[in-house]
């Protein structure tokens, strides 16, 4: 491929800006980057990288740089020392000039066809100006990791993955109400109208709002099949329920802020918690059967939900295990969230105890992660 793909020449204006904001993420940086690179050499042109650092403290920005520079982009890494992920995102769009922006997390790596498929997307939803952005699939990454057959199995059923665009591919083009940043395009001139990311947003959710904001003014979102992402989960149960956590947390910030969109089917894990903490309370006056009914039988029924044909029995147990951490972790950092730090009081503060907290934990579980 090498000898029929010419070196990466970066244009002075590109149809599609690929942004790419990057924190402590040594480990994925390079495989995303050069994904990235394959696909804007492939465009001829048409695509353009733009690489923001957000306050990396080990040796992401090195790795960066080096893929840069071995792929001829001498322009290097922006980068960006104010706090959250919803401000760096602002700045990254900002710096663009192309019609269309496009983000992709630095976990994530573009499948080979990546380009040619947003390329072609563009070009169909050019004219219609209603339109503000699409989103393309989001694909469990291909590692050995035994936590990484279960997640598929997990993600895509309904009680793990609700059906959003971000855990279940959809099969036509058809419209959303949310697209994941992390593998998302947009047309610059909706996000100039209402005014781009919102900075209060420092961890999770920012995409969230933003997807609220421009369903509110009138745009179209839209969810593609192609123009997949190979997505890098967290790779330990422990990981993944700190992960579920902070997205509960996130749900209740976004709920404050546009407390009409509030959707019935994040109600359950909301109520889960308050079955468990009553059973808990319960088993503390001496009546344990409740709270051994409710693990076993919220266990026992997502066991069935996730029975799958010629799938092994360690698979199906790991991925209900997933299935029930996200539903207590999302409800519990939901409540917390909504008990302990009063977002509806602290919204938009910057340097609140939740931006804090946040940010703290989002980098500590990264980096146990990683090790």
């Amino acid at each position: 491929d090498s000898a029929t793909i010419p070196a990466y020449r970066r244009p002075v204006v590109a149809l599609l800006t690929v942004c790419v904001c990057i924190r402590n993420g040594e480990r994925d940086v390079r495989e995303c980057l050069e994904g990235l690179l394959r696909e804007a050499r492939a465009a001829a042109g048409q695509i353009d990288i733009l690489v923001v650092d957000h306050l990396s403290a080990d040796r992401t920005v090195v790795l960066a740089r080096e893929v840069l520079a071995e792929n001829g982009v001498m322009s290097g890494v922006l980068s960006f020392t104010k706090e959250g992920i919803g401000a760096v995102r602002d700045f990254a769009w900002r710096q663009c000039h192309s019609p269309w922006v496009g983000f992709v997390d630095v976990d994530c790596v573009v499948e080979p066809g990546w380009g040619k498929d947003a390329l072609q997307r563009i070009e169909m939803f050019a004219p219609r100006l209603s339109l503000a952005g699409f989103g393309g699939a989001s694909l469990v990454a291909r590692r050995l990791d035994p936590i990484y057959r279960a997640f598929p199995l997990a993600l895509e059923s309904w009680v793990g993955g609700h059906g959003a665009l971000l855990n279940r591919p959809v099969a036509r083009a058809q419209p959303v109400d949310h697209c994941p940043t992390l593998n998302v395009i947009y047309r610059r001139a909706a996000l100039e109208a209402v005014g781009g990311f919102n900075t209060g947003f420092t961890r999770v959710a920012e995409d969230l709002d933003l997807s609220a904001r421009l369903v509110r003014a009138g745009y179209e979102l839209w969810g593609v099949p192609g123009m997949a992402v190979r997505h890098a989960l967290r790779s330990t149960m422990g990981g993944w329920a700190r992960n579920m956590f902070l997205y509960g947390r996130g749900r209740r910030l976004f709920e404050t802020r546009h407390p009409t969109l509030r959707q019935t089917k994040f109600l359950a894990p909301q109520a889960l918690v308050v079955f468990y903490g009553c059973g808990v309370a319960l088993s503390m006056a001496g009546l344990w059967p409740p709270l051994v009914g409710l693990v076993g039988g919220h266990f026992s029924a997502l066991f069935l939900i996730l029975w799958k044909k010629n799938t092994g029995v360690s698979t199906i147990l790991r991925a209900t295990s997933l299935v029930w951490l996200t539903h207590i972790q999302y409800g519990l950092g939901f409540w917390y969230e909504r008990i302990f730090r009063g977002l509806s009081r602290s919204f938009g503060v910057r340097g609140t105890s939740f931006q804090k907290s946040l940010h703290s934990d989002t980098q500590s579980t990264r980096s146990r992660d990683a090790a």
